[in-house]
């Protein structure tokens, strides 16, 4: 089934799955040119917008399919599988989802094609949640599915070949100078 992670799930619903333990975690390589203020130089990349993206990510902003089709558990490829809440919301760009909702079995013929599918609105992976979508005008979301797997990105972004998403605070690659803080609609839903 879909299951929420630690974070995610205690935000919503104020349970701590884990106690006393860490409820998410960031890593962040200081070896990079970081800005730490709000003037951030056009030389450096904006640490505070960087820590708001991954941050937005220990929320649930992710898919927990690998490249091959499996989930994080795993779960024999082809059987019933454990996924993050986003991945119920993984469509083809006609909306036809990617995984059972009453089996949890991941179509991976489809998602041997999607998740490499290259740039949307003609190809790759989106996201359909009904909120998402009503702020992008009714459609789904174009996903980051570049056409070589890049793990930890694809999949788990918003599409940053689609000029429709340009400057969303949840693209897979960012630049120098200062980016931005705030989620759009598209993103909140």
């Amino acid at each position: 089934g879909y299951v929420y992670g630690v974070v995610h799930k205690k935000i919503l619903t104020g349970v701590d799955d884990n106690g006393s333990s860490v409820d998410g975690e960031v890593n962040v390589n200081f070896g990079q040119g970081w800005d730490l203020d709000d003037e951030v130089s056009v030389s450096l990349f904006d640490l505070k917008a960087t820590i708001i993206h991954e941050m937005l990510h220990t929320m649930g902003f992710l898919s927990g399919i690998f490249d091959d089709g499996s989930d994080l558990w795993g779960s024999p490829i082809g059987s019933s599988g454990i996924w993050e809440v986003f991945d119920d919301f993984l469509t083809d760009k006609n909306g036809v989802q990617l995984i059972n909702d009453t089996t949890f079995v991941l179509n991976t013929s489809s998602w041997s094609s999607l998740s490499i599918g290259g740039a949307s609105p003609s190809g790759g992976l989106f996201f359909n949640g009904p909120k998402a979508m009503a702020a992008n005008g009714g459609q789904p979301v174009g996903l980051y599915t570049p056409t070589s797997w890049e793990e930890g990105s694809s999949g788990s972004h918003l599409d940053d070949e689609n000029s429709a998403l340009a400057g969303a605070l949840m693209l897979a690659a960012t630049s120098t100078g200062r980016y931005r803080r705030s989620v759009s609609d598209v993103e909140r839903g």
